[in-house]
């Protein structure tokens, strides 16, 4: 949404300024100056945004996901967003969202209000009135209406907001799943839909949608990739430590220093750490909590515990650490977030690369077949060798079995005829087959029968209660090992880390899509490192180094290669 040039009026002056019909055509005008809330003491005053308010108004996109620490005044800026659209446009319809039904009512009450105390003269000179006041909705003559609640009722929304969508995935599944399929569809390419939430657990549609806006807004900001078509969803996040309401201030010197004296060690220890990655993802060297900010955490995270970092988080990650039982060492893949992810050296439609092939490494890759075109994730991941390093990543979920195959052996002969293993459950055959069909270094296997001693060799890797635990326990040594740590610079692959708890490791997949988190890339990276060896027994010759080349140069020219 384009801005108007801003000019600050009086708000008792509004009616007499002479470019009043310029500035009522200025939404964002209109939002500093025409409406009225409660503040927190009952009193009743003009609606300015806040910081973070104002944030998202400046830059509101078509689709917008927003993960917060609380009470930052979200549903607030909606509410009055939403009313002067209503107000200001003929035929629209509005809704709103909420997980409880106080918070509905509550937000509803901001409409109500805001309306009720909007200048009755203005509303003469709009020509504008209300024609249906429910509990739940509220109707204008122009044809357009606002509605709040628990649940949505069917129809067509040109604008629709979802407030805290994570205790709604997590308290009210089937409802925002009814909200997911059928609410977000209704709503028009150059309509708005705004979902914003704090942190509550994993596993959840909100997780996963944080997590894919994410990664589109790593490769949009840091690697330039591409840009945000309205369909896209565009990832804020609002920490704690920006909002001026969270610190305690004292009257004495004395009295705050023993208030930090008494902040527990875990607490400190925490916060220490905290600042350390925030400098680094920062790039602020200078980047510290004030002792008023950090004296308010710790009297919050004395009651909150684990649920501070959900509540109050200081970094998107951290919103999602507080469930235990995680696999991966949380502290070091925060670590690795700070300092290996990199930006690529090349793009190249969906392949990242982060370094290109030495003709002199051997490189494994390990691939992650999708079961179905828009659902999971077909991904895979080459791992260099001779660095420990994974230097390039794929990840669609718009290409079939049988082109990912052909994908593959691309990006295989790019790395010097890299052995690669598709995993081989269900469709992941079918890439493996094809695979094995036109390129020559493919992960097999040994299997011996039941009634006989004759082996069978299989194609690609094979995922199951034994070997799944063993792979991803053995991940988790090699990113945390002391000497030699595998070096990941891809931050896709550390999110979905971060979020993998040891039951993923023993149980099968839902790959339906009632599970959103797959973990794609995070497998394709695993099943990469397990075949390590593979690399190393397979590796080239010199004489076969120069074949390599020449494939290269045919590769450049369009020419096909085949074994």
């Amino acid at each position: 949404m384009k801005l108007n040039n801003i000019k600050e009026l009086e708000p008792t002056k509004v009616l007499e300024a002479n470019s009043l019909e310029h500035h009522l055509k200025d939404w964002y005008w209109r939002i500093n100056h025409l409406y009225k809330i409660q503040d927190k003491q009952g009193l009743l005053i003009q609606f300015k945004p806040n910081k973070f308010q104002t944030t998202l108004l400046k830059n509101l996109h078509h689709r917008n996901i927003i993960l917060k620490a609380r009470q930052l005044g979200m549903s607030t800026v909606m509410a009055i967003f939403f009313l002067d659209q209503m107000i200001f446009n003929s035929n629209k319809s509005s809704a709103i969202v909420a997980d409880k039904e106080d918070n509905a009512k509550g937000i509803f009450q901001k409409i109500s209000l805001a309306w009720k105390n909007f200048d009755p003269d203005l509303k003469k000179l709009l020509n504008i009135h209300k024609t249906t006041d429910s509990t739940q909705m509220l109707g204008f003559s122009n044809n357009s209406s606002v509605r709040v609640g628990t649940t949505l009722h069917s129809g067509t929304y040109q604008y629709l907001h979802v407030s805290e969508y994570a205790p709604l995935c997590k308290d009210f599944p089937e409802k925002a799943e009814k909200i997911k399929k059928s609410a977000f569809p209704t709503v028009p390419q150059d309509g708005f839909i705004i979902i914003e939430s704090t942190a509550e657990g994993e596993n959840n549609d909100y997780h996963q949608m944080v997590l894919d806006a994410m990664e589109l807004r790593d490769k949009i900001v840091s690697h330039n990739i591409t840009r945000l078509t309205h369909l896209d969803y565009k990832f804020f996040f609002f920490p704690w430590y920006e909002s001026n309401d969270y610190k305690l201030t004292f009257q004495t010197q004395e009295e705050q220093d023993l208030q930090l004296k008494n902040i527990p060690l875990t607490i400190k220890k925490h916060l220490k750490n905290t600042e350390k990655h925030l400098r680094e993802i920062l790039k602020n060297p200078q980047f510290s909590f004030s002792d008023e900010q950090k004296i308010w955490y710790a009297l919050m995270a004395k009651d909150l515990k684990k649920r501070m970092q959900e509540q109050y988080p200081s970094y998107p990650e951290e919103a999602f650490l507080s469930s235990g039982n995680k696999l991966f060492d949380a502290e070091i893949i925060k670590g690795k977030l700070s300092t290996e992810t990199q930006e690529p050296k090349e793009v190249s439609n969906d392949l990242i690369i982060y370094e290109h092939p030495n003709i002199r490494h051997r490189y494994a890759i390990g691939a992650d077949v999708a079961e179905g075109l828009g659902l999971d994730h077909s991904t895979l991941a080459v791992l260099d060798v001779d660095e420990n390093k994974i230097v390039a990543t794929y990840k669609s979920n718009e290409i079939d079995p049988t082109t990912f195959a052909y994908e593959l052996a691309r990006v295989g002969r790019m790395y010097n005829n890299a052995v690669i293993a598709p995993e081989n459950n269900s469709l992941g055959h079918t890439t493996c087959v094809m695979l094995d069909s036109t390129y020559n270094n493919v992960y097999t296997y040994e299997i011996k029968g039941y009634t006989t001693d004759r082996t069978t060799n299989k194609l690609g890797w094979n995922s199951n209660s034994s070997s799944k635990p063993r792979m991803m326990y053995e991940l988790a040594e090699a990113m945390q090992h002391d000497q030699n740590p595998l070096i990941i610079p891809d931050a896709t692959i550390l999110r979905e880390a971060l979020a993998f708890k040891k039951d993923d490791a023993n149980t099968k997949r839902d790959r339906s899509g009632t599970q959103t988190s797959h973990f794609d890339l995070l497998i394709a990276t695993a099943i990469a490192y397990q075949i390590r060896g593979e690399a190393m027994n397979n590796f080239q010759s010199k004489q076969q180094q120069s074949k390599i080349l020449a494939n290269r140069r045919a590769t450049k020219e369009g020419k096909r290669n085949f074994k």
